[in-house]
């Protein structure tokens, strides 16, 4: 199994998640990546999201970008 950090999205107006996410870190090397983290600011369409994470014991940091 690969080890995978996943996204969600939901409408605002009838907030409703689904069960399982969209992979959206993953590595078939590296099995724990963890801690996601990303700015605490607004996101908005001209700038998007980043999101970094990290694997302790591969010492590495992994990341990935989304534009909403």
């Amino acid at each position: 199994m690969k080890p995978r950090t996943h996204y969600k999205a939901s409408n605002m107006d009838a907030i409703a998640f689904p069960a399982v996410g969209t992979p959206f870190i993953t590595s078939s090397g590296v099995h724990d990546i963890n801690n996601p983290t990303s700015t605490k600011q607004n996101v908005t369409p001209a700038g998007g999201i980043e999101v970094i994470a990290s694997s302790r014991a591969d010492m590495s940091y992994w990341h990935n970008g989304i534009q909403p």
